[in-house]
């Protein structure tokens, strides 16, 4: 299953070293609740392609992320993308949602969440950081791994070992993955030239309030020139 309906990201043939196109999936970590909020996703989705959005309970109390998700939810299913809950089980079922985010680095949060809602609703994972535990993930088949921490891009550049963890996976694993960018879109092409499937942004797309649309319309133009093998 991927993270939104349509062709995959690439065939997947671990020895084909051609140019692949990723897809975008934003965070939802940096955006307000209410309007503003609203309105800068929508100018997003106004950009170009967006695969999915992870909905981020960012600090918010229980009630107050199911609001917010009974709004957001709604308006990336109408976008064509896939809406993944983040940490709340019972939210991502309340509100209709595409799919689930165990965000908790363990195989137990993993296991629980494959058994309640694959494959009925899309499910990954992140907080795996080494080989092997992103292995032991892998084995229990959910939808995709992220390599990467919601709300952990600060720094201009994705983190060393998330491009090194992604670049290793992608090369030998089909189970498809998602590299957190950084929060300069200057260093997008280090994520891409990982191979990653999905690149995750949010501060690098929603950190400043204008120019969201511009922001995921240079991504998908860089993601074009990397499927055509052209120089970013």
């Amino acid at each position: 299953m991927g993270l939104k309906p349509g062709p995959p990201a690439r065939e997947y043939d671990m020895t084909d070293d051609a140019p692949i196109r990723p897809r975008l999936v934003l965070a939802t970590t940096l955006l307000p609740d209410g309007e503003p909020g609203l309105e800068r996703l929508r100018e997003a989705f106004a950009g170009g392609d967006i695969a999915s959005v992870l909905i981020d309970p960012a600090g918010r109390e229980v009630a107050a992320f199911q609001d917010f998700c009974e709004a957001v939810v709604p308006l990336v299913q109408e976008s064509g993308a896939a809406a993944i809950v983040v940490e709340d089980t019972r939210c991502a079922g309340r509100v209709k949602a595409d799919g689930f985010h165990a965000p908790e680095g363990t195989i137990e949060a993993l296991g629980e969440a494959m058994a309640r809602f694959s494959p009925r609703l899309i499910v990954g994972a992140s907080g795996f950081n080494t080989r092997h535990e992103a292995l032991e993930a892998g084995e229990r088949m959910p939808d995709y791994i992220l390599f990467g921490k919601l709300g952990a891009d600060g720094e201009a550049e994705p983190h060393r070992r998330n491009l090194d963890l992604a670049e290793w996976w992608a090369s030998i694993v089909e189970l498809p993955c998602i590299l957190q960018g950084g929060a300069d879109l200057a260093t997008l092409p280090l994520a891409i030239a990982t191979r990653a499937e999905f690149i995750l942004l949010s501060r690098a797309i929603f950190g400043e309030a204008e120019g969201v649309g511009a922001r995921v319309a240079e991504v998908n133009r860089l993601f074009d020139a990397a499927a055509k093998g052209e120089a970013a």
